[in-house]
């Protein structure tokens, strides 16, 4: 299994879509080498990961969300000032996007979520229908690094299973 980083750059004047098109683009590449791909998307990197796995359709084979902002809070929306920033644009795409996955390709998701954090509230980590796995941790940072230490091994049995 290869593994490729694919850095959204959040805090850069570039705009989520720059961002999603260098994820697309990423894909586009590994597929044109002959691999499959599985994307990963850590924190806010989870909303353009999503965003990609329900707009590419059979292209990702699976999507991992760690600690991942996929959800906005009805306040968030509400605030005009998130608008400027590409994470929330991002987010706020990839929730859209979401809605209309089926429930079968919602079985090719498995969000790690973290028991609390400081910075992404768990609600907004959860996936409807798909595998939600609520780790025994707190902090955001702290989580991340549970979720790619510890649970190595369901992401990787996860991310090559074809059920």
């Amino acid at each position: 299994m290869k593994i490729r980083v694919v850095q959204p750059q959040w805090v850069s004047k570039e705009t989520y879509e720059l961002k999603y098109r260098r994820l697309l683009e990423a894909i586009r590449e590994e597929h044109q080498q002959g691999r499959e791909v599985v994307l990963v998307g850590v924190s806010a990197g989870a909303a353009l990961g999503l965003l990609a796995f329900a707009e590419t359709g059979s292209d990702v084979l699976a999507f991992v969300s760690v600690c991942g902002f996929t959800q906005l809070k009805p306040t968030d929306i509400a605030n005009r000032d998130l608008m400027k920033f590409s994470w929330f644009n991002a987010a706020n795409r990839a929730e859209l996007a979401a809605q209309g996955l089926s429930r079968s390709e919602r079985k090719r998701i498995l969000s790690l979520i973290a028991r609390s954090d400081d910075i992404i509230d768990p609600r907004q980590e959860y996936i409807d229908g798909a595998t939600n796995v609520r780790m025994y941790s707190r902090g955001h940072v702290a989580s991340i690094v549970m979720a790619l230490v510890w649970h190595r091994r369901l992401i990787a049995r996860f991310a090559t299973s074809r059920d």
